[in-house]
């Protein structure tokens, strides 16, 4: 999912670990500027395993690849969301 795919215009700000200074991602892949924002260097979920309830809510797809590009192996339940079955499960 790309910042263009949202119908609501969305800035992520992470910050620059060598100076400190912000950085503002508004275009591009969404899940690398969702990894550096809120980024703990060195972290992994390199052999977690977790179920995922999405809730059929509007981050459904985004969120299990955000936990999959992080390690982890992922289960998502209720992640077709199709503009009536938010929550509905």
């Amino acid at each position: 999912m790309t910042f263009e795919a949202l119908l609501i215009p969305t800035a992520i700000v992470a910050t620059d670990l060598g100076t400190g200074d912000p950085v503002v991602f508004t275009r591009g892949e969404l899940v690398p500027a969702l990894r550096a924002s809120c980024a703990f260097p060195g972290a992994s979920l390199g052999g977690m395993k977790m179920v995922l309830d999405c809730a059929n809510g509007a981050a459904s797809s985004l969120a299990p690849e955000l936990f999959r590009a992080l390690g982890a192996q992922v289960t998502a339940l209720h992640d077709r969301p199709d503009g009536r079955n938010i929550n509905a499960h």
